[in-house]
């Protein structure tokens, strides 16, 4: 989370200062100021792009990554869409600046025309907009795996810290990254199971729903499997460690989420094959854009050739540009993050980037009903008493359930509350595991 927000502040500062950027850049041609007769039109378009450049530099600053990334994937012979950011950026840059020495150089020979042709021909803000967008683009592509890394945080958290183990008759309590397969472990009641294992003896009921989403208690004795992150209700009992740390089965559904999380969507995967020819393509045709309109300059079909190597290097320059990818490196991080995004809102976790691709072509969809589409927990529907009222047979067993944890008993307590029943939690009963609730004058569970 610190990480994305030191992202998110530089992706802040990069769209302010393109914003003021293209104030300057843009200014002169909208408002049509400094005109061309003004006899300071020089001085004025010089400060003008000093004060681009000002903006300029710390964008370059703030997204170097791009450059360095890029640049170094081509001197490496393995070009991908950053490499052609950066070689994009860098090539605008490169004439902005020649453009602008030409500039000063003509103010100071008194040359209004070599002024007017290059001051009108600094494209800077390219440079700098090219990166800002694709650094914005990666910015909502974190964004949206944040996502599944607080699932996995939450994963983590069910895990307890500490274990009590048994040894040598003695209960000792432990870290629970220090346990060992073959630990004898000891579970009390309201305590998160610390590891997998097999009961060795003890009775209980056992919450499974931070992994099954089933809301019933699961009844626990001699010889069955518990597992590590569930909780355990009622009764306490003693378990053999069979798998602890990496080979526990929450530890696999981490380690599930966590790779999910780092897979590339196919279509990326394409886009990155295909920018291994794209980009040395793009150069080519750049290339040749300037070899052919130096030609025409020189053959004379351009009528003012005085300025024609000028024109190809702009040319050549805007093939380059537009060839960037920055409608991809911010349509497919956006509509990530909105699928993602309203996804979570509705508790669905996407799997992997290539499940949400191909969520397009889906046409049946197979739903785990309890947890999913039902809340997951146990609620009174209605009530049918035989020889007593019904508000007095809700008295009586919301009086034997109030001190239970069982989610049927916590059911009955809920709806009498929501139904404004008083009743009192301190009637002496007598709670027998898996069996219900005795009092003097009442029963309620198996018992009954």
């Amino acid at each position: 989370k610190a990480a994305l927000k030191k992202k998110r502040n530089k992706v802040l500062l990069s769209v302010l200062l393109l914003l003021c950027l293209m104030v300057f850049s843009m200014g002169p041609m909208i408002f049509s100021y400094p005109s061309m007769d003004d006899p300071n039109y020089g001085k004025i378009m010089i400060i003008d792009i000093a004060i681009q450049f000002a903006f300029i530099v710390p964008i370059i600053i703030l997204n170097f990554n791009h450059f360095s990334s890029g640049f170094k994937s081509l001197f490496h012979f393995h070009p991908n869409m950053d490499s052609l950011v950066a070689l994009g950026s860098t090539v605008s840059l490169a004439y902005g600046i020649y453009s602008f020495v030409m500039t000063i150089i003509g103010e100071v020979a008194h040359d209004h025309m070599m002024v007017m042709n290059n001051a009108m021909n600094i494209y800077i803000e390219s440079g700098a907009m090219i990166p800002t967008i694709v650094g914005l683009g990666k910015y909502l592509e974190e964004k949206a795996t944040l996502k599944t890394s607080s699932t996995i945080a939450s994963l983590i958290e069910l895990l307890p810290d500490v274990a009590t183990i048994k040894k040598n008759d003695k209960q000792i309590e432990i870290q629970s990254s220090e346990l060992k397969e073959g630990d004898i472990v000891v579970v009390k009641p309201g305590q998160t199971i610390p590891c997998d294992g097999i009961v060795l003896n003890g009775f209980s009921h056992v919450d499974e729903a931070s992994l099954t989403g089933e809301s019933k208690l699961i009844k626990k004795e001699k010889n069955d499997k518990v597992v590590g992150a569930t909780l355990n209700k009622e009764g306490s009992f003693e378990f053999k460690a069979t798998s602890v740390g990496k080979n526990m089965v929450m530890s696999q559904i981490i380690d599930l989420v966590k790779e999910a999380s780092q897979t590339k969507a196919p279509i990326s995967r394409l886009a990155d094959k295909i920018s291994l020819v794209f980009v040395p393509t793009v150069m080519i045709l750049s290339l040749i854009t300037f070899i052919v309109w130096v030609c025409l300059g020189y053959s004379g079909v351009i009528k003012d050739n005085s300025n024609h190597l000028n024109l190809a290097f702009q040319l050549a320059i805007s093939v380059l540009v537009i060839s960037c990818p920055c409608a991809l490196g911010l349509a497919t991080p956006v509509s990530i993050m909105v699928g993602t995004g309203k996804g979570a809102e509705y508790g669905v976790l996407v799997r992997s980037a290539e499940a949400f691709e191909r969520l397009s072509k889906v046409d049946t969809v197979v739903f785990d009903k309890t947890g999913t589409l039902t809340k997951g927990e146990m609620t009174v529907v209605t009530i049918k008493p035989f020889g007593v009222e019904e508000d007095s047979l809700l008295k009586i067993a919301s009086e034997l359930e109030s001190k239970s944890e069982h989610p049927l008993a916590r059911a009955i307590v809920s709806f009498a509350k929501n139904k404004k029943i008083e009743f009192t939690s301190n009637l002496l009963c007598n709670y027998v595991s898996g069996k219900g609730v005795i009092s003097s004058n009442a029963l309620i569970g198996n018992t009954a």
